[in-house]
């Protein structure tokens, strides 16, 4: 199988992710609530991955290269309407410079916009393409790196090997270039259970019919977007055989996650279900300390 390509009209996987992440740029896209905007979520998910409920994990692991800041040169794959590009040599200057893809071109025009606003046309350059594509022509070049992103971006391509060699060549040698993920690398799209979903439908059947905003609780994934979870579970063994793990932060979202995409906007805003995510978020952390389950979601920082 070929990895999507942005130019390539006929990969029906990539039209769709094109198609469906520039609808969402666009804010055509009625959604459900990111399972990590609900709430009590993003202050467990900070916990669990840096012991702070305040502290994001990106910044975490930015503090532990802190000596090296600011770095020259970034590279971010699928990097969406730009927040983290932005953040990260704007307010935090942990980078100078940051080459930037991703395969919507509606998400690529934001992210322009708003880096011309904030003065960072220059120091951020911004393409729409493919991922596999950028990394070739990169390499080829021996345009080098002294770190690269990957954002919520891997479960959605199909040649995660190449894609990642590319990117481990893509690095500087000396002094050694890091890689930073933050992902979903739980069951890809066919892959998940009945005993995967169990626990999340156990507290979905608490759920008032008017609050429900899908019958049962289905695996989380946008049905429009044919990328979603398309190679999910390779992913954590795929970065092992070819980086050293420097830190690995896990966050779970098994329960939550799914959970969280069932319930009607309009009821996580209202607070109606507070008290049963807050039950979610303990049983998924119940469930991992008794090894029963496997964090669906993770941060990585990693070293050629």
């Amino acid at each position: 199988m070929t990895a999507p390509r942005s130019s390539d009209r006929d990969d029906p996987v990539a039209a769709s992710a094109a198609a469906y992440w520039s609808a969402r740029a666009r804010g055509e896209r009625e959604e459900a609530v990111l399972w990590m905007d609900a709430p009590g979520v993003r202050a467990a998910i900070n916990r669990r991955a840096t012991g702070d409920p305040e502290q994001p994990v990106a910044i975490a692991l930015a503090e532990t290269f802190r000596s090296r800041w600011p770095l020259e040169l970034g590279l971010s794959i699928g990097c969406g309407t730009g927040e983290l590009e932005r953040a990260a040599v704007g307010e935090l200057g942990i980078v100078r410079r940051f080459d930037a893809v991703d395969v919507a071109p509606d998400a690529i025009g934001v992210a322009r916009d708003r880096a011309a606003a904030a003065g960072l046309g220059e120091a951020i350059r911004y393409e729409a393409g493919d991922a596999l594509e950028s990394l070739r022509r990169a390499v080829a070049a021996g345009r080098r790196y002294d770190l690269v992103v990957f954002h919520f971006v891997l479960h959605h391509l199909v040649a995660l090997e190449e894609i990642l060699d590319l990117a481990r060549a893509a690095l500087r040698r000396d002094p050694p270039g890091i890689v930073y993920v933050d992902e979903y690398v739980g069951p890809s799209r066919d892959e998940w259970s009945e005993q995967e979903l169990a626990p999340a439908r156990a507290l979905f059947e608490r759920v008032p019919a008017a609050d429900r905003r899908t019958p049962e609780v289905y695996p989380p994934l946008a049905i429009e977007d044919e990328s979603e979870m398309v190679g999910s579970s390779a992913i954590d063994r795929l970065l092992r055989e070819r980086f050293q793990v420097v830190e690995y932060r896990p966050y779970l979202g098994n329960v939550v996650h799914p959970l969280v995409c069932a319930l009607t906007p309009a009821a996580i805003r209202a607070g109606r279900v507070d008290g049963l995510l807050a039950e979610a978020l303990a049983l998924e952390e119940e469930l991992a300390a008794n090894g029963r389950i496997r964090s669906h979601f993770a941060a990585y920082l990693l070293r050629r």
